[in-house]
């Protein structure tokens, strides 16, 4: 709560998360602090793929991996990569993005939700 906070679902073998990749790094330097928070979820079954693209690739954007064998995909509730989840500041979702996601939608979005 109190912050904005985008959630972004992705993995290695996305070639849209891939080529997204440069600008979440961007959206995070310019929008990082303040209000503002993002995290990246890998949902890749491969520990280590995502690991060679980590080594590969030196983003700043916090990651997590979230893979669950038990699940048929690592994350039910994820249908198509990337989908993004934006929560505003009262801690509720605002918006899910499915897909990529141009660069001015993506400041339009964040900023919107700041103003709130």
């Amino acid at each position: 709560r109190g912050k904005v906070v985008m959630v972004n679902f992705w993995a290695t073998w996305c070639p849209a998360c891939r080529a997204d990749w440069p600008v979440w790094q961007q959206v995070y330097e310019r929008y990082q602090g303040g209000d503002f928070t993002m995290v990246a979820v890998s949902i890749d079954r491969d520990q280590e793929a995502l690991t060679r693209f980590l080594d590969r690739n030196p983003y700043t954007v916090p990651i997590v991996w979230r893979f669950d064998s038990r699940e048929k995909d690592g994350f039910s509730a994820i249908r198509k990569t990337p989908t993004t989840y934006f929560i505003g500041k009262d801690g509720q979702v605002a918006q899910v993005r499915l897909g990529r996601i141009s660069p001015e939608l993506l400041s339009e979005t964040i900023e919107a939700l700041l103003q709130r």
